[in-house]
């Protein structure tokens, strides 16, 4: 893993640099990165996930239908380019219902986002992250 961890690092390190000029943020981006991908099990379970949600959509549909969201921050961010008016108006509506069935649910519309939120505005995502851990840890926002 040393040579794989090394280079993974350095392409994660010149993504991070593409992605925003704040070092701060570079390195949350890298730390995720290199998180996402520190075990062979990982990947492993990334493909796996892919490939069952692509074989099985009407299922995985119907499970998230009628499941909860525990009692826990969560912040839903969503883009503002990349969709037709009316569909991009109708994701950010159910984006919007998503925060709003759990009690420390937060919608959060992010100027100049594509749908990779995190490659067009890393600032944001890492942000709502920190506020997320905030408020796990203590109950209470810190922004």
């Amino acid at each position: 893993m040393g040579s794989a961890d090394r280079s993974l690092r350095e392409q994660a390190a010149q993504e991070a640099g593409k992605r925003s000029g704040d070092p701060r943020v570079q390195g949350l981006l890298v730390e995720a990165e290199m998180a996402c991908n520190a075990h062979e099990y990982q990947t492993r379970t990334s493909t796996a996930e892919s490939r069952l949600l692509r074989t099985h959509v009407p299922a995985v549909r119907r499970l998230r239908a009628c499941s909860q969201l525990p009692d826990v921050p969560v912040v839903v961010l969503s883009a503002t380019r990349g969709l037709p008016k009316g569909l991009r108006t109708r994701w950010t509506s159910l984006q919007a219902q998503i925060a709003a069935t759990t009690v420390r649910g937060e919608h959060v519309v992010v100027p100049d986002a594509a749908h990779y939120i995190h490659d067009s505005q890393p600032e944001a995502v890492t942000t709502s992250v920190l506020t997320v851990v905030d408020l796990a840890r203590d109950g209470q926002a810190s922004q």
